[in-house]
């Protein structure tokens, strides 16, 4: 969840990826919050880093401009795509996920949204790896 709110912030505000971690960094620290600052840092810098990247691959898998897409849908795509890319981690988990933050963060049916780019994007992947 920090990562999606840090995400949001940088898309939000264009301030430096770096800045935007120490502030976060900061928080969990001072507040003694229970995340893996760790885990934080490599899925929030890697996204942010790879933003390029990430989008060109979003943009295979729906007919939406990025820019018309909401901020913290967005946010919430991009980590899912770098997490599938980058992480090594079930994609269902990471798919899982989305839609949970999803339901929580954004309007009623973009779970709807968020599960079927990233369902698309696996089973393309997964189609060609099988070859």
């Amino acid at each position: 969840m920090m990562a999606i709110q840090a995400l949001y912030s940088w898309q939000i505000t264009g301030t430096k990826n770096t800045s935007i971690a120490s502030d976060f960094l900061n928080l969990i620290k001072f507040k003694k919050m229970n995340v893996d600052a760790e885990y934080f840092k490599k899925i929030f810098i890697g996204t942010s880093n790879k933003v390029y990247e990430i989008d060109h691959e979003l943009l295979k898998y729906t007919l939406r401009n990025m820019r018309f897409i909401d901020q913290v849908e967005r946010a919430i795509l991009r980590l899912g795509v770098f997490e599938l890319l980058h992480v090594e981690i079930s994609y269902k988990i990471v798919i899982d996920e989305a839609v949970e933050l999803s339901k929580k963060f954004c309007s009623e049916k973009s779970y709807k949204f968020i599960n079927g780019v990233l369902d698309k994007m696996i089973f393309n992947r997964k189609k060609f790896e099988d070859l």
